[in-house]
């Protein structure tokens, strides 16, 4: 994979001093970032391994990431002074309207292992007792390769009418954020000081510029909405949802902090907060620019039924889209044709693609999409803490909390691929547990998961140099943990260091909970600086003060526990 990113920004303010009690600050600011991630092969699928013991083959597969991005900010700020209050308040609007490129294995991708494959040929053994017949199931993945018998394929194929090469399934992103905040720092006394404050953030749900949206729905035996949970549920695949997703007007954000000082020595500290966390437009959109624009088949070999290999791109032809009426989604080829919650007939979708595709097997869509009830997250701080001076050492200790509600992770309705009927609800099996039709694997963004970081954190240095030695250390105690540490895990994890993967029970992701990935239990950072007085050595007077003045000596020591990279 190549690199490219080019940054730019730029920004005007305004500062208007009415008194010396009252300052307005007007920001009008822009941000654009370009982070563009290629594969350089763009004519061979990727050959990789389920069990992971062996090295991929072209991994990216051709895949191509990219993100345009533009920021627009207007921010005013207010500050005011009266009596023992430093008050501040204000306003700000943050308009996003990015162009992401997303395309996964466009060249096509082939893994051998990681299920059954069959053998198309009869490979006797030196034995004679272990031999394999034809039809008779593969022992691992290097006789997948030898045999040119792969498990599963993957492929991005795009509509007829969606961007491809450097603007691969290219979505224009969409949205809008808006907050307002006050905040007060209180000289209640000679001693105490009070900070309070609250913030209010509200965003827009993500949309995009041609209604380039869709995702699944899930509905009770009733037919209205339930949960992403219910295994019981029918789902129906909707284009141009609205509304995707509910709306969270949930954005408060207080905060307070104390500080006493209850010697000449010595200050105690206590605060907390909350904040609320945002929706990130990279990792957690999927809802823009999937099926029917992007359809990504996931065929896997059954008994009779092999995947045909070839060490080329074959481009995959997608049939046109029909809503449950039998009427065209897209008439004219146009995304913003498609009505609001049009349901699309996936049956018929899938079942004109096997008729276009080698095997004539039924494809099973890689679906995507956000959870009805998804919504911000918010983070909780916390601080308890106290600072001594012990003649020219300045000490400090403090207990340091985190915790993250509602973080976003990928939740797995209908399990991996590969799975049996009674682990994929919403896949339709026929009368031998071969499928037929439905849904392949299916990963929604949610809103469930959750986090904590506890620490005690301290530090002594000497506020003076002592014979010419500046020091400063400090140390750290800590735990981490969480039931998933980043929302994405590796795309191209076929073989070696697997940062996260998903849950091992993709209905029970609660049951990761543990260890983060970058937990670090003990830290320890000791900063040494060692003045040179060089121009007090006899010797070296003639050279000058410029040559032997301002040299000093400096060490920065750094000791912590686990691992020295993340496995």
């Amino acid at each position: 994979m190549h690199f490219f990113d080019h940054q730019r920004n730029a920004g005007v303010k305004y500062v208007r001093n009415f008194s010396s009690h009252f300052i307005s600050e007007t920001t009008l600011g822009y941000i654009r970032s370009t982070p563009f991630f290629p594969a350089g092969n763009h004519t061979q699928p990727a050959i990789g391994f389920g069990d992971g013991l062996f090295e991929a083959f072209d991994a990216p597969a051709g895949s191509i990431f990219g993100s345009y991005s533009n920021l627009y900010q207007l921010k005013q700020d207010m500050t005011g002074i009266r009596s023992h209050h430093n008050f501040k308040w204000g306003a700000e609007i943050r308009v996003n309207r990015d162009s992401t490129i997303f395309g996964t294995a466009p060249n096509g991708a082939y893994s051998f292992g990681g299920g059954t494959a069959y053998s198309p040929v009869a490979i006797p053994s030196a034995s004679g007792t272990h031999d394999i017949a034809v039809g008779d199931p593969l022992p691992d993945s290097l006789t997948g390769l030898l045999t040119a018998t792969p498990y599963s394929y993957n492929i991005s194929a795009p509509a007829d009418f969606t961007p491809i090469a450097g603007k691969f399934d290219e979505a224009g992103v969409r949205r809008e954020a808006y907050d307002f905040y006050f905040e007060d720092a209180w000289k209640a006394t000679p001693h105490l000081t009070v900070s309070y404050g609250l913030r209010y953030e509200l965003n827009s749900r993500i949309h995009e510029a041609t209604k380039r949206t869709s995702l699944p729905v899930f509905l009770g035996n009733d037919g209205k909405p339930t949960s992403y949970r219910n295994r019981n549920a029918n789902q129906i695949f909707v284009i141009n949802p609205q509304p995707p997703y509910a709306k969270d007007w949930n954005g408060w954000g207080p905060r307070l902090a104390i500080d006493y000082q209850l010697s000449s020595r010595t200050v105690l500290h206590a605060g907390g907060s909350i904040s609320t966390r945002l929706q990130n437009l990279w990792q957690e959109n999927f809802l823009t620019a999937g099926i029917p624009y992007l359809f990504n088949p996931y065929p896997t070999a059954l008994p009779g039924i092999a995947i045909p290999f070839q060490n080329t791109f074959i481009p995959l032809v997608l049939p046109l889209a029909y809503d449950i009426h039998g009427q065209l989604i897209f008439p004219h080829g146009r995304s913003d044709e498609a009505a609001p919650n049009t349901q699309l007939d996936l049956q018929r979708f899938q079942n004109d693609l096997a008729a276009l595709t080698p095997g004539h097997e039924i494809p099973l869509p890689v679906a995507t999409g956000i959870v009805a009830d998804f919504r911000n997250g918010y983070i909780g701080s916390y601080r308890l803490g106290v600072d001594h001076s012990f003649g020219n050492l300045n000490a400090s200790a403090s207990y340091v909390a985190t915790v993250g509600i509602h973080l976003p992770s990928v939740f797995s309705p209908n399990s991996y691929s590969g799975a049996d009927p009674a682990f994929a609800p919403f896949t339709k099996f026929d009368s031998t547990a071969n499928p037929i039709g439905g849904y392949g694997t299916e990963s929604l963004i949610a809103s469930a998961s959750h986090s904590s970081y506890h620490s005690l954190q301290t530090s002594v240095g000497n506020k003076s140099a002592w014979a010419g030695l500046q020091m400063q250390a400090s140390y750290t105690y800590s735990k981490s943990l969480d039931d998933t540490s980043s929302v994405l895990g590796g795309l191209f994890g076929t073989a070696g260091v697997v940062l996260q993967t998903l849950p091992q029970d993709p209905w029970n992701p609660d049951a990761e909970k543990g260890p983060s990935t970058f937990d670090t239990t003990h830290a320890f950072t000791l900063s040494v600086i060692e003045f040179l007085p060089l121009e007090r050595v006899g010797f070296l007077r003639p050279l000058g003060k410029t040559v032997t003045s301002g040299w000093q000596v400096l060490n920065i020591t750094t000791l912590s526990s686990g691992p020295p990279f993340t496995v």
